[in-house]
């Protein structure tokens, strides 16, 4: 199949909405990115810090699904890239489950917390709220699609909502409670736990599929 047959293939199985949809969160990526950089230099805070670092992983995240995606449409077998990428995509997901899970724990090891000012909890707050109701609405979305794009886009959806349940739980345990108290402690601990078991599963999903055998 030449490429052009393939990219309209590729942008008839509704990955084109899929890929309209990210680049806004691509966008507002970058926005977070810098905000905390400029908010952790300012305060000291490695809270902020370690924000940043997780938006930037978001940030490769999202790009390399979609240039994959790109390659893989000129490449000679587009299903048989589209696999290797969804492997590639499992593992990316993986490390950054890792490299998240590792950087909480040393956190509340160490207690290290900063005051969050309200008036920065309440937009925490929205967009948490908003991304838990896309990433809802996208459960659903990706049973009904077989495209590994959507499927890879949705993946991140749903493990950024989870991360900022995690960032609004623990703006309101830094403003409100204290990580000194151990119900505090716990609470983020085992939270935390789960919010990573969570992404980790669906990393290991990507990062062991196979192909339906008509694919195949």
């Amino acid at each position: 199949m030449g490429a052009y047959k393939q990219a309209v293939e590729f942008l008839d199985k509704g990955n084109r909405k899929a890929y309209f949809v990210t680049v806004p969160s691509i966008l507002i990526d970058y926005f977070f990115v810098g905000f905390n950089i400029y908010l952790g230099v300012l305060t000291a805070s490695w809270w902020h810090i370690m924000l940043s670092l997780y938006y930037v992983l978001l940030l490769f995240l999202r790009n390399a699904v979609i240039m994959r995606a790109g390659r893989a449409i000129i490449s000679r077998n587009m299903a048989q890239r589209q696999i290797k990428n969804h492997h590639k995509f499992g593992f990316s997901l993986l490390m950054m489950d890792i490299v998240m899970a590792i950087s909480m724990y040393l956190m509340l090891q160490n207690k290290i917390a900063k005051p969050f000012n309200i008036i920065l909890i309440v937009p925490i707050a929205f967009y948490t709220v908003y991304k838990v109701i896309m990433a809802i609405i996208n459960l659903f979305k990706a049973h009904k699609s077989k495209s590994l794009f959507i499927i890879e886009l949705r993946k991140i959806c749903q493990a950024d909502a989870l991360i900022s349940i995690l960032m609004l739980e623990s703006a309101l345990i830094n403003k409100f409670g204290d990580l000194k108290n151990m119900l505090y402690y716990d609470i983020s601990l085992y939270s935390g736990a789960v919010v990573c078991l969570i992404i980790f599963l669906m990393a290991v999903t990507s990062l062991f599929y196979r192909a339906p055998k008509s694919e195949g």
